[in-house]
């Protein structure tokens, strides 16, 4: 391991602080360093976002659930349009964004060059080092489903949505718009977990449950429901817009069976 660390240190310049972290490996500290955000800083800036559209005030506690840690310069990534501006779109994240929509959609997915491309496997690898664009391709998916589900399903303005995406590249937006207009809108859900962040992917052997909330609409006001996820399926339930399905599982660490 030492000689192989050596090897890191000399071509990525490691920090000795976090060479130390690698030695002992407590990978987990290394991302303190970080000062970008990641998909789970902006996953729960959306979800608190959303918690505080209503009148309800949200509890310390809740609050501090979705906290984003200090020195994080996340505002650029949580504006689809200035990150969409700011990014360079190479031909393997093209092709990624063509094949997810139109895996989610049903659409066909159209490279840049004409080809029409399949989706052999709903799980997609992205084989990249460190600092290789993984998590920016991510947080560009996320934005691009939530543009979807808020300006095509929710506003009917799939033009609005095509001139946002153009931002990020003329003929991706063309391409996806053709996706769009060729199937019937449908919600889609986002599961966005991570690892590293117990508040999206919560073990019960490390430590006290996450809580989650969600707004219920009563008539013309909301009332807020927030509980306790203990497991990683508790997890996955809840961002799929229904808890319930898995509550029972997810209070007794029970692993649910593949139906």
């Amino acid at each position: 391991m030492g000689a192989r660390l050596d090897g890191l240190t000399s071509i990525l310049k490691l920090r000795p602080e976090i060479k130390s972290l690698i030695e002992r490996g407590e990978f987990k500290s290394i991302r303190e360093f970080d000062p970008s955000p990641s998909l789970a800083d902006v996953v729960l800036y959306y979800e608190l976002s959303e918690l505080s559209r209503s009148d309800i005030p949200l509890p310390k506690e809740l609050k501090d659930e979705y906290s984003i840690p200090k020195g994080k310069s996340i505002d650029i990534f949580t504006n689809p349009e200035e990150l969409f501006t700011r990014t360079f779109l190479s031909e393997n994240m093209d092709d990624i964004i063509v094949k997810v929509f139109a895996g989610l959609l049903g659409g066909e997915a159209v490279r840049k060059d004409g080809v029409v491309t399949t989706l052999r496997s709903r799980i997609i690898i992205l084989p990249s080092l460190m600092g290789g664009g993984k998590t920016h391709l991510l947080i560009t998916l996320y934005h691009i489903i939530r543009l979807y589900n808020n300006l095509v399903v929710k506003q009917k303005d799939p033009v609005k949505f095509r001139n946002i995406i153009r931002k990020l590249d003329g003929s991706l937006a063309e391409r996806l718009y053709n996706i769009v207009k060729s199937v019937e809108p449908k919600r889609i859900r986002i599961a966005a977990l991570d690892g590293y962040v117990d508040k999206l992917t919560p073990d019960p052997h490390q430590r006290k449950p996450t809580k989650k909330a969600v707004l219920i609409r009563s008539g013309g006001s909301y009332e807020l429901k927030v509980y306790e996820v203990h497991t990683l399926w508790g997890s996955i339930a809840h961002y799929l817009g229904d808890y319930t399905l898995l509550s029972k599982r997810d209070e007794s660490n029970t692993i649910p069976s593949r139906e």
